[in-house]
């Protein structure tokens, strides 16, 4: 019985589907099902998959008729796949040969694990390794920030996206969306090596308002079900915290200990997130955001030593002379 399908949605990606469909037939785990669905492309990419499809059984190739977008096409693969585990490419990107075996040998080893992605090698525009929160508390309140799975390197069980009938919905947001929601019913887990190299290049999606809007309402909603309901200001500030480590102001540090307080005190209500490692987290993101605000002296230090979250993330002696040497003498980066 063949267990895994490998899905791929494409769109005009004539300049790199070939490297990426090579990636996945030089497997060293052979046999799977190969559902490529392009979504009425007009460059060459249809020709492309043909002459492989032609020459490979394992390629199920469907043709949308006319342009449909991401998100149905990526309901359609969902819908189409029936083997018990679902692993997802880009056409974009490039599969590491023993991507497949890894990933299904540790799905068998690993019964509670629903979804697992792994880091990815980026390259292109950009050479560094993504890398992820690894357990499923870690990597659920990170979601509150962003997507914690990279959606070229996902494996997952495809009963159970059944069960749940989890989909997507949430354009330009939507593979954020759907960790998030799987977040909610099942169990996810990062495999801490790069098994994908994931492309960067201009027309990747950029951070347009649609993108920064449908991304907001993807935290509120998170925001929402911890039990608060921020205001417009609020969320806008929420979502800056997930953009950038730098803050352009005291008055923003101080603001930003009030805003975890909030969360913490939701929480401590909700039993959303497991509260210890919800505190540690946001303590030293809190550190960090205070490290890197030294430009202010010793004020920032004190931002940190004198907050509640002080308590709940301890740096190293090292680091903690390095961040008061900072401060000090006013470092600006």
């Amino acid at each position: 019985m063949t267990l895994v399908t490998v899905f791929m949605p494409a769109y005009n990606a004539a300049a790199y589907i070939e490297e990426s469909i090579k990636s996945i037939l030089t497997q060293t785990w052979t046999d799977f099902e190969f559902l490529i669905i392009d979504d009425g492309s007009t460059d060459d990419t249809v020709n492309i998959i043909k002459r492989y499809a032609t020459t490979d059984s394992r390629i199920r190739f469907i043709q949308n008729k006319t342009n449909l977008g991401l998100i149905q096409s990526r309901n359609l693969g969902l819908t189409l796949t029936t083997t018990p585990l679902l692993a997802l490419l880009d056409s974009d990107d490039i599969a590491k040969p023993n991507r497949l075996a890894t990933q299904i040998e540790f799905m068998q080893a690993n019964p509670s694990v629903d979804i697992c992605g792994t880091f990815a090698q980026c390259f292109g525009d950009s050479t560094h390794i993504l890398t992820f929160p690894l357990t499923h508390d870690a990597i659920k309140i990170h979601l509150l920030w962003g997507s914690q799975l990279a959606n070229p390197t996902v494996i997952m069980r495809k009963d159970l996206i059944d069960n749940y009938q989890l989909n997507y919905t949430i354009e330009p947001a939507e593979d954020y969306q759907f960790w998030v929601d799987c977040s909610q019913q099942l169990t996810l887990h990062n495999i801490n090596q790069p098994l994908t190299d994931y492309r960067r290049h201009d027309s990747n999606l950029s951070k347009t308002l649609a993108c920064q809007q449908a991304h907001k309402k993807v935290q509120q909603q998170q925001l929402n079900q911890l039990g608060l309901t921020p205001s417009a200001s609020q969320l806008d500030f929420h979502y800056m915290l997930s953009q950038q480590q730098y803050l352009s102001s005291q008055s923003q540090l101080h603001g930003v200990s009030e805003w975890f307080l909030q969360l913490i005190n939701a929480n401590n209500i909700t039993a959303i997130y497991e509260p210890t490692l919800l505190n540690y987290t946001l303590a030293k993101k809190f550190f960090y955001y205070c490290f890197y605000s030294s430009r202010w002296g010793l004020s920032s230090y004190h931002e940190f030593t004198k907050s509640y979250l002080y308590d709940h993330f301890t740096p190293s002696l090292k680091l903690k002379i390095e961040f008061y040497l900072r401060c000090l003498f006013k470092v600006a980066k």
